[in-house]
């Protein structure tokens, strides 16, 4: 367990270093992280999921509907982020 989790914690900080939102639009289609059952253990069904860079680490929001984040939606994010 703990190597999964080290491993997760790894992918999030490859999204940091990125300095770009990494959205996952639908997990059921694609997977590109292999985080879908992680994220099922810890909060249940998660359709799409955003992980938005900040100063001090990610800001993550997570939805059981697919597609759940505009364009809007993500510019929102990052500019809350950039407040942070």
């Amino acid at each position: 367990m703990l190597g999964d989790s080290e491993s997760y914690a790894g992918t999030v900080a490859e999204f940091w270093r990125a300095a770009v939102p990494a959205y996952r639009r639908d997990l059921h289609r694609d997977d590109p992280y292999e985080e879908r059952e992680r994220l099922l253990e810890v909060y249940g069904p998660v359709r799409s999921i955003i992980d938005v860079p900040f100063s001090f680490g990610t800001l993550t929001v997570i939805s059981g509907v697919a597609n759940a984040f505009s364009d809007r939606d993500v510019t929102f994010f990052q500019e809350l982020s950039e407040a942070l």
